[in-house]
């Protein structure tokens, strides 16, 4: 896959995201993100939309949509932008899993996370004294490498989910008019 289809379909996944997300009220079950012992019950995960975003519109080249809102989703230039056939090349988002909260951007060009943040760790009442201890660096790399390894499960999770329904025959036909429609409903209430 060229990095210029790898982009194109990046975007559409982050776009996708960003309706999937908000369709499901930005809760979604993932048990399959995690193995049964590890993981919050049932694999809820709480998402909530960041402040920044870029976006591209892909039909005309024209420049780079740089998006600063307190949340993305209430942001009626981001709307705008995607009513005018515009993708998102770059989201921030916060995830969280159990006690931990995660802040990250997704990329779609490299299909990298960037700047990922723990900005609540997992209680460690109870513990045991086997092990690292919380002011351990031990502990601390263990604990960013645990965020790692749970972001990258979850968008791994997600993008399987996107890469289901956009293969579908039914992606034109449905899923597009259907974010279209969105985008058109939700402005009209800002006019």
């Amino acid at each position: 896959m060229s990095a210029a289809e790898r982009n194109y379909l990046g975007a559409e996944f982050l776009t996708w995201l960003f309706f999937h997300l908000e369709e499901h009220g930005f809760i979604l079950s993932l048990p399959d993100a995690f193995q049964k012992s590890e993981g919050p019950v049932g694999g809820e995960v709480t998402f909530a939309s960041g402040s920044k975003a870029l976006l591209t519109r892909r039909d005309t080249g024209a420049g780079t949509i740089r998006i600063s809102h307190m949340e993305l989703h209430d942001s009626t230039e981001l709307l705008q932008a995607l009513r005018q056939r515009a993708l998102i090349d770059q989201m921030e988002l916060q995830c969280s899993v159990g006690y931990a909260v995660y802040r990250f951007s997704l990329h779609a060009e490299s299909a990298a996370i960037l700047g990922l943040k723990v900005e609540a760790e997992e209680s460690t009442e109870g513990h045991d004294g086997d092990g690292p201890t919380d002011n351990s660096i031990e502990f601390k790399i263990e604990r960013r490498m645990h965020a790692v390894e749970d972001v990258d499960r979850i968008v791994h999770t997600l993008y399987e989910r996107f890469l289901t329904q956009r293969l579908a025959t039914e992606w034109h036909r449905k899923d597009v008019l259907q974010m279209n429609e969105r985008v058109k409903n939700r402005l009209a209430k800002f006019i």
